[in-house]
């Protein structure tokens, strides 16, 4: 099931009132409904279920991880990495996602028999990696993963990233004592910076280690890749801020190729917190930047002027 483009097993993500409020200012004409008609109670989201995890082995660290329920999110004050990079990309499609908070439209929403979209690609490994433990069968992780996300896709790429990465040294140099997908949210000045950690590692000597996983193209040799470094930069401060641990190693795997790229820039974090100063300091649409570049593969290309 599909809401304009967005999977409805994604709907735990946003708020449905806000959502829907949004939306119908967009398209009230052309749906021929009145705003007032729309309600958060008429929608009935699916939700998946959330079972306590038996990799989860640190039940101390793990429960001061817990994000604070109670924060307001508005895209002003309350910001992720992956936010930061799309504003990054462009600062337009960053006012209608964050700001807005309007739906983009996903390229691959009638195409889900074939080849699968690359977002539900990465969604199918990460939650099979979620699973997996090393004693789990993986091939039973990703057939449920599969059939939650994608049932009738080719999954055949996606298989051979997995196994691949499994059988890597990469993958095996993580020390084992771990905490997968914890989600955080904490303070930094007067902002907050909320993520998902995919595998938070306690290393032997009781530092941590930071491993984040991407089924993109890995970076050229020589670029800086701003938006990574901010990634990780954010994941650092956060579990050492949450858990009173020092950080020794932060990195994305890449399982394209299996490599990684290790967070180097040492100002990352006072740089990613600038840029989210920046764009507190900005309210209107003319604001934000748009970066034509993008434009063929945006998926708001639907309502922006491009001015």
């Amino acid at each position: 099931l599909y809401m304009f483009g967005i999977p409805a097993k994604n709907a735990k993500e946003f708020d449905a009132a806000n959502w829907m409020d949004q939306l119908s200012l967009v398209y009230s004409d052309f749906l021929g409904i009145e705003k007032s008609s729309f309600s958060a109670a008429d929608i009935e989201l699916p939700f998946l279920e959330n079972k306590d995890e038996e990799f989860s082995i640190k039940a101390e660290e793990e429960k001061l991880m817990e994000p604070i329920q109670s924060f307001n999110t508005s895209g002003r004050k309350l910001f992720t990495a992956s936010a930061l990079t799309n504003y990054l990309y462009c600062q337009r499609q960053y006012f209608y996602s964050e700001f807005m908070g309007l739906p983009a439209l996903d390229e691959q929403v009638i195409n889900e028999t074939k080849d699968m979209s690359a977002t539900t690609m990465g969604s199918i490994i990460h939650e099979t990696l979620e699973k997996y433990n090393g004693r789990n069968n993986l091939i039973h992780a990703f057939k449920a993963a599969v059939k939650a996300w994608a049932p009738c896709a080719n999954t055949d790429r996606a298989w051979k990233l997995l196994k691949d990465y499994v059988n890597s040294e990469l993958f095996k140099s993580i020390p084992s004592e771990q905490l997968r997908e914890k989600e955080f949210l904490v303070e930094a000045e007067d902002l907050v910076f909320k993520g998902f950690i995919d595998v938070l590692a306690f290393n032997p000597d009781g530092t941590l280690s930071i491993i984040d996983y991407k089924t993109g193209e890995p970076p050229k040799a020589g670029d800086e890749e701003l938006g990574y470094m901010y990634q990780l930069a954010i994941y650092s401060y956060a579990a050492e801020k949450l858990l009173n641990k020092k950080v020794t190693k932060a990195e994305l795997h890449f399982l394209q190729n299996n490599t990684s790229f290790a967070l180097t820039k040492e100002n990352a974090f006072e740089e990613a917190l600038s840029l989210a100063k920046e764009i507190t300091a900005k309210t209107q649409e003319e604001e934000f930047a748009c970066n034509h570049e993008s434009c063929k593969h945006c998926g708001y290309n639907y309502l922006c002027r491009k001015e």
